[in-house]
């Protein structure tokens, strides 16, 4: 396996929120519960409360948060959140002015979701072991990156970029060959 084996494409849709969501989509990430209103509402201007709302729809769609999502949410997402709060949807417009604003919303929405941020020197090793299982089942990159993200959201760990998560499946074709070398050399070896 290759440590790069994903199309510029695909690794661009992977870093991007996508364009026409459907409205089941929208429906299981940012319907608001009621205890997410109570924490939107602690927001002090319309623009927050719209802006942090909107974050939380993208932590839960994505799993992830891209650099300066806020710049590519669609309209549908926004209107579809705005609706809910009673609040004009242009007041998004103005929401990520402040790089400090956008920072502790997302302090604040990662212990609402209850999920944390990737820490690559604990968290690499770990995802790496469960891997290699996996690529012994699988020989398949894009179903092993799949996997990957759906155990990382198990997890409650918000996603690293997809550039450092394709080289870790990317990587691991070696690791996996010596496991099943060592798991069969076991078997092949003459009892004495």
């Amino acid at each position: 396996m290759p440590a790069d084996f994903l199309t510029a494409l695909e690794r661009q849709r992977y870093q991007t929120l996508p364009a026409d969501l459907r409205e089941e989509d929208l429906q299981a990430s940012c319907w608001l519960t009621p205890t997410d209103q109570q924490l939107v509402a602690q927001q002090r201007r319309g623009s927050n409360r719209l802006g942090f709302a909107v974050q939380l729809g993208v932590l839960r769609l994505l799993g992830y948060l891209p650099p300066e999502w806020y710049r590519q949410v669609p309209d549908s997402l926004v209107q579809f959140v705005a609706r809910q709060l009673a609040l004009d949807p242009a007041l998004f417009q103005v929401y990520g002015e402040r790089e400090a604003t956008l920072t502790e919303h997302l302090r604040v929405l990662l212990g609402h979701l209850q999920v944390r941020r990737w820490q690559p020197v604990l968290d690499a090793p770990w995802l790496e072991a469960w891997l290699v299982e996996r690529a012994l089942e699988h020989d398949n990159e894009r179903l092993l990156l799949t996997l990957a993200l759906g155990h990382l959201r198990q997890h409650g760990i918000l996603r690293p970029g997809i550039v450092e998560l394709e080289r870790l499946v990317g990587a691991l074709a070696e690791r996996a060959q010596a496991e099943t070398y060592r798991r069969l050399l076991v078997l092949l070896t003459p009892k004495s």
